[in-house]
């Protein structure tokens, strides 16, 4: 089915179509910016990190901003988080924080959740390598916008978010875990300089060229056991490879602007397309599926990650024999997207 690779392709190109003394308030929220204050950039120069050694995680944060445990409204000066902390916040209006409800993000280590774990709204997720509920809410003043609940290593770690604001969106992308099991030695490192990315991907799987045939000018990843398998399986141009891709490998491939000319009018109707912060960058998550129609993509299903506002426009792709996306490959996919470092912003 080597209709299959022309259509995830094509799909890209679709892309350029288209605490302490935390005091309540009575006032509401405001996304205001403070005076002075900036969107964080996406330029490392801009932007400090805290880290936190005590529960294993660090965010970034523009160089203007404070991340706090507490604040003294009298003198107007937050109390800063330090590395042991167990709660630590940071505003986007940092004035707001004295005198009304600031919109804020917070992560604690000691907050109780297990009767949320079970409410009706909680979604099982993935965050970061670890198993999680998010809870999405309204972000007014009786409710928060967003709360993620992790399993850490039998620890849980917190995320509250009581506002939607891209500002916060913004820091949370930049959110990872410093002594995890990303950090661990089952887990090795690839460097694309081309691209100007980097991830990390389980030791237990490779880069490959037995795909090239059939998926040019791109990278792929596979688990290291099956590649004789696969490779004796794969016959050139014959619909057999396109069968055995799917459920097997993930792709990094170019995200062209000659994709532009690929007629997808007909399989509209069988494309989800979202964007979502990826390593403070604005991607572009696809996923198209033959759910309602099994002629379509072969009766499977693709999982396509975009990065459009890079020097060199790129795609992470994973394809799936159901019509729902297979957990084990899956798995992997979210380890490489949660890792994600660009290194070469424009």
């Amino acid at each position: 089915m080597k209709k299959i690779i022309t259509i995830s392709s094509a799909l890209i190109g679709l892309v350029f179509l288209t605490g302490c003394n935390l005091q309540p308030a009575n006032q509401a929220r405001s996304t205001t910016p403070a005076p002075g204050a900036k969107q964080l950039s996406n330029k490392a120069i801009n932007l400090k990190t805290y880290r936190n050694d005590k529960y294993g995680f660090e965010f970034r944060y523009p160089l203007n901003h404070t991340p706090y445990v507490a604040f003294d409204s009298k003198l107007n000066t937050l109390n800063p988080a330090d590395s042991q902390s167990n709660f630590v916040s940071i505003a986007e209006n940092e004035s707001q924080v004295f005198c009304c409800e600031p919109s804020t993000l917070a992560i604690s280590g000691i907050e109780s959740n297990s009767k949320q774990l079970n409410l009706p709204n909680a979604k099982q997720i993935t965050f970061k390598g670890y198993p999680a509920v998010e809870i999405i809410g309204e972000g007014n003043l009786s409710s928060t916008y967003k709360k993620i609940i992790i399993n850490k290593d039998e620890q849980t770690i917190t995320i509250t978010q009581n506002a939607k604001s891209d500002f916060l969106n913004n820091i949370l992308s930049t959110f990872k875990f410093t002594n995890s099991i990303d950090a661990a030695a089952d887990l090795k490192i690839y460097r694309n300089e081309k691209y100007g990315f980097e991830f990390q991907y389980p030791a237990n799987w490779k880069e490959t060229t037995i795909f090239s045939n059939l998926q040019t000018n791109s990278v792929a990843f596979i688990e290291a056991s099956r590649e004789a398998q696969l490779k004796a399986s794969l016959i050139p141009d014959s619909d057999v490879g396109a069968v055995i891709i799917q459920g097997t490998a993930i792709f990094i491939k170019p995200a062209n602007n000659e994709l532009l000319f690929k007629n997808l009018e007909a399989n509209r109707s069988l494309i989800k397309t979202s964007e979502i912060m990826v390593s403070g960058q604005n991607v572009l998550y696809i996923l198209h599926s033959s759910k309602t129609d099994p002629n379509k993509f072969g009766g499977g299903s693709t999982e396509i990650y975009v990065f459009k506002n890079t020097n060199q426009p790129f795609a992470i792709e994973a394809n799936y024999p159901g019509v729902e996306p297979a957990e084990g490959l899956k798995t992997v996919l979210d380890q490489i997207i949660s890792t994600i470092n660009l290194t070469n912003r424009p």
